[in-house]
């Protein structure tokens, strides 16, 4: 009996080694994908900001579009 009771207690560490490099690789997977969470944050973060610069911008010599004036239409001939 304790041979089997060897030949099991062998298998049963097998399993556990591969169940931890399972579990390894999988928290390597979670820290990949949280560090590119982190990376869209920054980019929207700045695009955020940029927005933000651009809708703050006064056109001090940007017409108004209410005071646009159409300009004049061409005469047609024969009119």
């Amino acid at each position: 009996q304790a041979g089997v009771i060897q030949s099991e207690l062998h298998h049963l560490l097998k399993d556990v080694e591969r169940l931890d490099e399972r579990v390894e690789r999988l928290q390597r997977h979670f820290g990949q994908a949280n560090e590119d969470v982190r990376q869209i944050r920054i980019s929207t973060e700045k695009l955020t900001r940029r927005g933000e610069r651009i809708e703050e911008l006064q056109f001090a010599n940007a017409p108004d579009p209410a005071k646009a004036v159409e300009p004049p239409r061409p005469k047609v001939v024969g009119e």
